[in-house]
């Protein structure tokens, strides 16, 4: 983020966090989605908060809290009785979160410490568990986050959204799909990879989003090189396919002793393929 708000200050660019996950995560003492112009947090039903589906903006721009609202309920339609100028891009559509779900957004805010709290905990547990197996690679973003005492110091406090392990085949003689594949056998959802990379989506395969091939076919974009073919990105396609694994256990209402089991499963695991 220091690279980016500094390249954004140079040529007077507006900044939007994607902070989806990230709810109540600090870096280098700010609260992510305050870093920016405007941060936007998701309350889908996988996230810390959530209410199902929905979301927050948030931003200390008066202004651009007013265009959010806008955009938010059929701005197009409001500008002209309020009196609004700079109507460019207030095409508004229906965005608008119902009160119940707002309200349940709210109490779980209030949540927040001790849900993340809860997830941090377990996380680093799991960590700890698995230094001893050299085939996983936990990751668990900067080395000093984990002895940093955010409480204390308010230096980064990353909130683990999903547990993500890299997998090392080299070390092993079990695949990424047979370790995931035995662990679910254990009664875990682990998953394998996360999503396909994006450009091996079909949309871009078949370089079709609306009717006769636009925008890809359309003839100002001629002179693109659109080459979406596998191997585009092997780093992204190594991990996807053959070294990520991600799960969801090390949140509410998970707890230490089934933290514990996912130890003792891999442990087991490992000790099958031995014999």
């Amino acid at each position: 983020m220091d690279v980016i708000m500094d390249i954004a200050e140079e040529f007077n660019l507006r900044i939007i966090e994607d902070c989806a996950q990230a709810h109540g995560c600090l870096y280098k003492g700010k609260e992510v989605g305050t870093i920016g112009d405007i941060g936007v947090f998701s309350l889908n039903v996988n996230k810390t908060i959530q209410t199902g589906e929905g979301g927050v903006c948030i931003t200390n721009d008066d202004d651009l809290a007013y265009r959010l609202k806008l955009i938010r309920n059929h701005g197009e339609a409001v500008v002209g009785p309020a009196g609004y100028k700079n109507i460019v891009n207030i095409a508004g559509y229906n965005y608008r979160m119902t009160e119940i779900l707002a309200a349940v957004a709210s109490v779980q805010l209030k949540k927040l410490p001790t849900l993340n709290q809860a997830r941090i905990g377990m996380v680093y547990s799991l960590v700890d568990q698995l230094l001893e197996i050299d085939f996983l690679q936990p990751l668990v973003s900067r080395p000093e986050c984990k002895d940093c005492n955010c409480e204390e110091n308010k230096k980064c406090k990353p909130t683990f959204y999903v547990f993500p392990m890299r997998f090392l085949p080299e070390k092993v003689n079990i695949t990424r799909n047979e370790f995931v594949a035995a662990l679910n056998a254990e009664g875990f959802l682990f998953f394998q990879g996360y999503t396909p990379p994006l450009y091996l989506q079909p949309l871009y395969q078949e370089k079709q989003l609306f009717k006769k091939g636009y925008p890809f076919k359309a003839p100002v974009n001629q002179h693109l090189n659109m080459d979406y073919n596998k191997g585009l990105c092997p780093n992204t396609e190594q991990l996807h396919y053959h070294e990520m694994t991600i799960n969801e256990h090390i949140r509410l209402p998970n707890t230490q002793e089934d933290i514990d089991d996912i130890y003792r499963a891999i442990k087991k695991i490992i000790q099958a393929y031995h014999e």
